[in-house]
């Protein structure tokens, strides 16, 4: 989420460049963009039958990522699962 937060907020990197925070280095930026690619990856998400573990699902499912969602009540995840199925 690192990467939609630098384009949702870039003047957050002139407020850091202004407070004397140095750019991140090429490894550093290298090793995030590593970290954020969920191209064939598991993802385990708690909560996911509705709110930010729903909307977690359907953002890292758009990246690639397969998702397992895991809640209490199992109506609602059944709804939720038949919802990221049809999308």
């Amino acid at each position: 989420m690192l990467a939609v937060m630098d384009a949702a907020f870039p003047e957050l990197a002139a407020v850091g460049a202004a407070a004397g925070v140095p750019e991140e280095t090429a490894a550093a930026a290298a090793t995030r963009r590593r970290m954020m690619e969920f191209t064939g990856k598991l993802a385990v998400i708690t909560g996911g039958s509705s709110g930010i573990g729903l909307a977690l699902a359907r953002a890292l499912r758009a990246q690639g990522a397969r998702v397992c969602l895991v809640a209490r009540d199992p109506q609602r995840l059944e709804a939720a699962k038949a919802a990221l199925e049809s999308e």
